[in-house]
């Protein structure tokens, strides 16, 4: 952190500095605060902590170290059990400032209970963490903490609503409405029935008292304001998670991917333990918007909506539209719509169009965990992991990706049932699915299919499909001649059990989506079944194609340029081929050989390169197709990865995978691409029992 600006307020008797990553409109900030002749605190143990999420907990933990930090926690996982519900009271401070329940813990083994309210879901904004330690029924407050904080457009409102809320559930305001002496900020400030206390803050002198000037009439100073507020993490991909717990009233700062906030105070009074400031967004309080014209003070930009619409759907970029969401609930609403999605998208096609970036993601398992993901791609926004998720991270493992959709596995081996997910990595937004009961004696495979979330017409008019379908399909070979599918539905949020009999159903290769089916090969055919349409299943024959005479050592089935391929690696020694053929017609099973080198034929660039294939001892393997460029494929040799550019026959090594030397061997290759706009998923729905 640095010091962003400090304050002296001598009426009150106090000094601040504050400290954080970046500006406080949208950055968490840490207040530190000297009251005047105070030289010690009692903490107390009603205030838990805050905590801060960190893409790598350890080599923070060395750097809080090599600098005197004291650790009273080695990094490891939480255990706990995340689906036992509780009872936990939360009172005034959810009526009064009108947050919901958003989930219950319970962790027994450590003896203490969660409840989090907040206004949106964790993964979007700040929420308030309230613990109850068993057996634990009073809390000292001490006086180092101060006060949870929150924005409002009107505190007289706020007010009236606060008086009304503590005279029916306890209570009571410790300040009426109205500005503070030194720096005219008008606040208002109560009291729970618990004794904690709650300040409501208005945005509008907020940003006068911050910015040190007059916040009115000009679109300069408006546009300047924003300009600053979209460069602000132009460049960041991913989001920061701040969140805290406290045993009586906690503060959770949960910066989202939208950053739709209001500002939010959570205030220790220390030469040390300080006030903390943090940001979060309401449902209800807003921040106002800088007046459009010098002569009327009283129309907004925000008033003339169609006008902003133009102005917004221009941007740049997903990420500084995203970004511009942080500027007040309204900017947030507006962006966030289906209908701004699909002015967003047209424009950006018929005057910006250029290719969806997209890039080639392994998911594979490494002692001790199976969620390893390696990118090839040099573009910073692929670099994710599935931390985000309510699992332990090592046990997720990624089953499926369709465009920039995820679909996630964990295997609960204790109680026999597998926990999928749908997530979209970009935004951090996912969905549980029901349990489903596993048979893991069984061989399986998983599809999932997907609707796009927007669609382009013949005239190169965008149209929003935000009611889009998708299926999970769960296949089990109970017999050679038998597949029991459990398939789980969109729509109606259960899984389906069905069977397939009738054919050699046996696999070797995984399961692949294309055009709304999924695909999978054996030796002689193709399958495609259709989820959407379960009558809808055939097999398309490829067995003229098994016209050599040496064994094929390695098979790779997925989508090129839009085409299914096959690629293939035959023979022995120097007699090995490298085969791709290309699905020409799909209803007639017309294939075509696209490509037939000799290895010997094929030009390494490097003699690193040359020892791999002469000494990989047949056991070098086709991996996949280049995202974007239908030239080259790629192959592996245990850890390295080396790409094959079919026209030029040249072998380059594309990396080397971190992990140990058999790490690949239970991996998966995907293509994962970040469309115009992210596909946005539903809030987390109600577990129903699969029949």
């Amino acid at each position: 952190m640095k010091l962003l600006r400090q304050r002296d307020i001598p009426e009150e008797k106090y000094s601040d500095a504050f400290l954080g990553s970046g500006p406080e409109e949208s950055n968490f900030v840490v207040e530190l605060t000297y009251n005047y002749g105070v030289t010690s605190y009692d903490i107390g143990t009603g205030f838990g902590h805050f905590a801060i999420a960190t893409e790598d907990v350890y080599k923070l933990v060395e750097k809080l170290r090599a600098i005197g930090g004291n650790i009273t926690r080695e990094p490891g996982p939480v255990k706990g059990d995340l689906d036992r519900s509780s009872k936990c009271g939360f009172c005034l401070i959810r009526d009064a400032l009108g947050m919901k329940l958003l989930r219950k813990i319970d962790r027994p083994e450590h003896k203490y209970t969660l409840a989090m309210i907040g206004y949106d879901d964790e993964y979007k904004t700040i929420v308030l963490e309230l613990t109850y330690n068993y057996g634990v029924t009073e809390y000292t407050k001490g006086n180092a903490y101060a006060q949870v904080a929150i924005g409002t457009d009107d505190v007289y409102k706020s007010g009236e609503v606060v008086n009304l809320v503590t005279q029916e559930l306890g209570g009571k305001i410790t300040r009426q409405p109205g500005p503070v002496p030194g720096i005219n900020t008008k606040i208002t400030s109560f009291l729970d029935p618990d004794g904690w206390k709650t300040v409501l803050v208005d945005n509008e002198d907020f940003l006068k008292e911050l910015h040190g000037l007059k916040l009115g009439p000009g679109w300069a100073l408006g546009w300047s304001h924003w300009a600053d507020l979209w460069a602000l993490g132009e460049g960041e991909r991913r989001e920061r998670r701040d969140y805290g717990r406290n045993s009586g009233a906690m503060a959770d700062d949960d910066e989202k991917p939208s950053r739709n906030r209001e500002r939010t105070l959570v205030s220790c009074c220390s030469n040390k333990r300080t006030r903390r400031d943090m940001s979060c967004c309401s449902n209800k309080r807003t921040r106002r918007e800088i007046p459009s014209s010098p002569e009327q003070s009283s129309v907004s930009l925000n008033d003339l909506q169609p006008l902003l619409i133009e102005i917004l759907h221009r941007l740049p970029s997903t990420q500084s539209a995203f970004l511009c969401k942080s500027v007040c609930k309204k900017w947030y609403s507006l962006i966030s719509s289906p209908y701004f999605a699909g002015r967003f998208i047209t424009h950006h096609l018929n005057h910006h169009y250029k290719q969806n970036p997209s890039a080639l993601l392994i998911s594979y398992w490494s002692k001790p965990s199976w969620n390893v993901l390696f990118t090839f791609s040099d573009e910073p926004m692929f670099r994710f992991d599935l931390s985000y998720l309510p699992e332990r991270n090592g046990c997720v493992r990624v089953s499926a990706i369709v465009n920039d959709l995820m679909l996630c596995c964990v295997a609960k081996i204790e109680i026999g049932m597998l926990q999928y997910y749908i997530c979209n990595p970009f935004t951090m937004q996912w969905v549980a699915l029901p349990l489903l009961e596993a048979d893991y004696m069984n061989d399986y495979k998983v599809g999932f299919v997907c609707e796009p979330y927007y669609f382009e017409d013949d005239q190169g008019e965008c149209f929003i499909n935000s009611k889009y379908r998708f299926r999970v399909v769960h296949f089990t070979r109970i017999e050679s001649t038998q597949i029991v599918m459990m398939t789980y539905c969109s729509e109606t949020r259960k899984w389906y059990r069905s069977v397939l009999e009738g054919s050699e159903f046996w696999w070797i290769t995984d399961v692949v989506a294309h055009n709304g089916k999924l695909l999978w090969c054996n030796r002689e055919h193709i399958f495609s079944y259709d989820p959407f349409n379960p009558e809808l299943f055939t097999s398309i024959n490829c067995s003229y194609m098994q016209t050599r005479l040496l064994p094929a050592v390695g098979k790779c089935f997925g989508v090129r340029q839009g085409f299914l391929c096959l690629m293939e690696l035959i023979g022995v020694g120097i007699n090995r081929t490298f085969h791709i053929w290309k699905l020409k017609d799909y209803n007639n099973g017309e294939w075509s050989l696209e490509d037939h080198v000799s290895l010997d034929a094929m030009i390494p660039e490097s003699s690193l390169v040359q020892e791999i294939v002469d000494g990989s001892e047949n056991k070098l393997k086709p991996l996949g197709f280049h995202p974007s460029d239908g030239n080259i494929v790629y192959l592996h040799f245990q850890t390295y990865v080396i790409s094959f550019n079919t026209r030029t026959k040249e072998l380059k090594m594309a990396g080397k995978i971190p992990g140990e030397r058999d790490s690949f061997c239970h991996g998966k290759v995907f293509h994962v691409e970040l469309p115009l706009w992210p596909t946005p998923i539903a809030k987390p729905i109600e577990i129903i029992p699969c029949y």
